[in-house]
């Protein structure tokens, strides 16, 4: 007879304040990334000689391609793991952060703002399944919620 998986991590266990908090902080790690440029849209505009309007766009491409990437990462996380996608994608999401702090030119800091929404898109798409698996079932939607 198969013997059933133990139950997932619930409150008390040290392994689950360490997933709730890495990933509390992992997520406000991604909101910062994707509107990290809102405030500074008139120093934009100014800095790259356009208009207001346009530099919304330095938002704007970065949740259109994180709303594409999320529909490739959900199923990919399935064939390579997911604890590797997510911190994966939220390194390589961090350095093109540092990366577009350095734009010579408007277009340059679009593209690499629409690599950071595809990047960034990692840990949102992974970590509810994620959580799912790991998570005693009792607890794993407060701890989505969070």
């Amino acid at each position: 007879m198969p013997v059933a998986p133990p139950p997932g991590w619930a409150p008390g266990d040290p392994a689950y304040r360490r997933i709730t908090v890495a990933l509390f902080l992992a997520g406000l790690a991604t909101f910062a990334l994707v509107y990290c440029t809102q405030p500074l849209l008139p120093l934009l505009a100014d800095a790259f000689d356009i208009t207001p309007a346009a530099a919304t766009l330095s938002v704007s491409i970065t949740t259109l391609s994180m709303g594409v990437a999320l529909l490739v990462f959900g199923p990919l996380s399935d064939s390579v793991g997911r604890l590797g996608l997510m911190r994966i994608t939220l390194l390589v999401a961090a350095l093109i952060a540092v990366a577009s702090a350095f734009s010579p030119s408007w277009w340059i800091l679009l593209a690499l703002r629409g690599a950071l929404g595809f990047a960034v898109a990692g840990l949102p798409a992974v970590a509810t399944a994620y959580l799912r698996e790991e998570i005693d079932p009792a607890w794993a939607t407060p701890v989505t919620g969070l």
